[in-house]
């Protein structure tokens, strides 16, 4: 149907290129998970949807932290809301209710994530000082890194936004040291509701 395949492009533009590339990341790990062990396949899809969230947790070099499961369980909870916009599927799949397994299953395992994470957030972390940043770019021999670096610290930016700056992102005025710096990519965009500017002196 030529109106629905317009409207699903419509609706996959409208998210984010980086959510689209969580999300289809979320969703060829779970394939392939399931792919792995043919009795996967009988099994409930929540059921299913959490022992990969486990599995992946305990199978990297480093485990993850409880901040880390709970974003990774909010990705694959949205990447499987909008199946339909990355398969031939017509619908998404809400992995809470009932008809994919136990709504409360992966309810409570939502929940007890959600309160592990809250539980380990850090506590008495001490500022960055300008001199501290000073040092570590003497330390560092990659010019991407340094810049990265100085480009968070005079923006108060996310390193993944300060990534995404390109070239024509940047403008310094020689004479009075000033950098306009204009974000358009990354959450601070998403937060905000569109691109801003940053005016800093170097």
């Amino acid at each position: 149907d030529v109106n629905h395949t317009n409207g699903r492009e419509a609706a996959r533009l409208a998210l984010a290129l980086s959510t689209r590339k969580l999300h289809l990341d979320a969703l060829h790990g779970l394939r392939e998970f399931i792919l792995k062990d043919a009795s996967r396949g009988q099994l409930p899809l929540t059921q299913v949807a959490i022992d990969y969230l486990q599995y992946k947790a305990r199978s990297g070099r480093t485990p993850w932290q409880p901040q880390t499961m709970q974003r990774q369980l909010a990705n694959l909870y949205g990447a499987m809301q909008n199946l339909w916009l990355y398969s031939d599927s017509t619908v998404g799949v809400a992995l809470d209710m009932r008809l994919f397994g136990s709504s409360n299953e992966w309810s409570q395992f939502a929940k007890h994530i959600s309160l592990e994470a809250a539980q380990n957030q850090p506590t008495g972390q001490t500022a960055v000082t300008a001199d501290t940043i000073v040092a570590v770019l003497d330390m560092e021999d990659s010019i991407t890194v340094r810049m990265a670096l100085l480009l968070m610290w005079h923006t108060a930016a996310r390193i993944g936004d300060a990534l995404q700056l390109r070239r024509r992102s940047v403008r310094l005025n020689a004479t009075t040291g000033q950098l306009d710096i204009t974000f358009e990519h990354g959450k601070g965009v998403l937060m905000r509701g569109g691109k801003y500017t940053v005016h800093t002196v170097v």
